[in-house]
């Protein structure tokens, strides 16, 4: 026994030393972020429940703060409810049916906000609405939707509920929550629109976390599901509903957690649930957590606040330059169709090496290269002396990631909301 013990003991310790050598070699990888930022936070606000002078006061805020986040809309009133939300909810809420309403999104699109489509109505769309209110989006707005969230109960919803998964388990067990047939990508169906979204629309959400870190929860995003075709990108979020949960996603700890880990925070909320509320004098005021978690946000360094497609646009590019080390010097090429701007490298601190012209670079304390502007197709080569692992990212959510996806959402619909 005692020399199995032994032996035990000698194999652990061999495991622990080939372990701490491996992880004690330093990454080198591609930041997600341009130009040596650090992290990334943009926000999706669902329209439901809106109104303007609700909506104004939180707005005027994370203007004046220099956030660029993602307002999604309605076009019209719905002519065939969905069940979600309440029946008086989806008629009362804000559409591009209101001139006054127009006039407050172009405003802050012309501020580098994004507008996005919360699927055309509150309720259910046939073919011919969605149709319509693709062609009314572009109409107002100049393009059709980069961004369209489906609202949660829709009939026109794309591979939604039960079709989410491949699975025929999970698809019961699914059916027992939601019973609906959602046909949105069902050729035939009078809600079908797949072809719509695929060729004008490209990114969708879906998956959803208690986390801060979306980019953590989920860093295949944004990727394209070979199953789901009629879906160009899926992207997924962090839970901030209402302002409840907003507040307590962007409480002070979890803020510098995210700033911490380098992370890249998309959060889902509803500024028309409780964010603002009358004073005395009958005026809207946003609420005073919301906004002390907004202004400790917006004072941390290095931090890129843009809307959603932009941040899946640029986590996109990044998937597609390569790093390969090849005895002491390291090729990094753009194997994208399109040029991108402000590529960073990430090693070690104050890591030193050579560029192309065989002049001396260093990193700086954070570890960071800026690299700049990669043309199409190319390439350059940095020589470095020392040990590196190479750290590329991959393009769709791994057998451990997709579970980890699965049980958060889950958890999200069964401990904190329906929506």
């Amino acid at each position: 026994m005692k020399r199995i013990n032994n032996y035990i003991a000698i194999i652990m310790i061999i495991i622990i030393g080939i372990s701490w050598y491996y992880y004690s070699i330093p990454t080198l990888s591609i930041s997600p972020y341009p130009n040596g930022l650090n992290f990334a936070f943009t926000i999706t606000d669902d329209p439901d429940e809106s109104k303007l002078d609700k909506l104004k006061p939180v707005y005027e805020y994370l203007d004046k703060l220099g956030f660029r986040t993602t307002i999604a809309c309605w076009v019209y009133k719905p002519e065939e409810l969905s069940g979600l939300p309440d029946p008086e909810e989806q008629t009362a809420s804000e559409t591009l049916e209101n001139g006054k309403y127009v006039e407050f999104l172009r405003k802050y699109q012309k501020k580098c906000f994004e507008i996005a489509l919360h699927t055309v109505t509150a309720g259910n769309d046939k073919r011919e609405i969605t149709e319509k209110g693709y062609d009314k989006f572009k109409e107002i707005f100049g393009s059709y939707p980069d961004v369209n969230i489906m609202h949660s109960k829709n009939m026109e919803n794309i591979y939604w509920g039960k079709n989410v998964f491949s699975n025929a388990l999970m698809k019961r067990i699914v059916s027992i929550y939601d019973k609906r047939e959602y046909s949105g990508q069902v050729p035939g169906s009078q809600y079908f629109w797949g072809d719509i979204c695929q060729e004008k629309t490209r990114y969708v959400r879906l998956w959803g976390t208690a986390d801060i870190n979306t980019l953590k929860f989920n860093p295949g995003m944004p990727y394209h599901d070979e199953n789901k075709p009629y879906v160009n990108y899926w992207f997924s979020y962090s839970d901030g509903y209402s302002a409840q949960y907003f507040n307590k996603l962007l409480s002070k700890r979890k803020i510098d957690k995210l700033v911490r880990e380098r992370g890249a925070c998309i959060v889902y909320t509803h500024f028309a649930a409780n964010f603002c509320h009358k004073d005395q004098n009958g005026e809207y005021k946003i609420n005073k957590t919301t906004k002390e978690a907004l202004n400790y946000l917006s004072i941390q360094k290095q931090g890129w606040f843009v809307p959603v497609s932009e941040l899946l646009k640029q986590l996109q590019a990044i998937k597609n330059i390569k790093i390969k080390k090849d005895d002491k010097f390291v090729t990094i090429t753009n194997n994208n169709l399109y040029s991108v701007k402000g590529v960073t490298l990430k090693g070690y601190p104050f890591m030193g090496c050579n560029n192309n012209l065989g002049q001396s670079i260093q990193a700086n304390e954070e570890g960071e290269i800026i690299i700049g502007t990669l043309q199409p197709g190319e390439g350059i080569n940095i020589y470095i002396n020392t040990k590196v692992k190479i750290i590329n990212p991959h393009k769709f959510p791994t057998k451990l990631e997709f579970f980890w996806m699965v049980l958060a959402r889950a958890k999200i619909l069964v401990f904190n909301h329906r929506g």
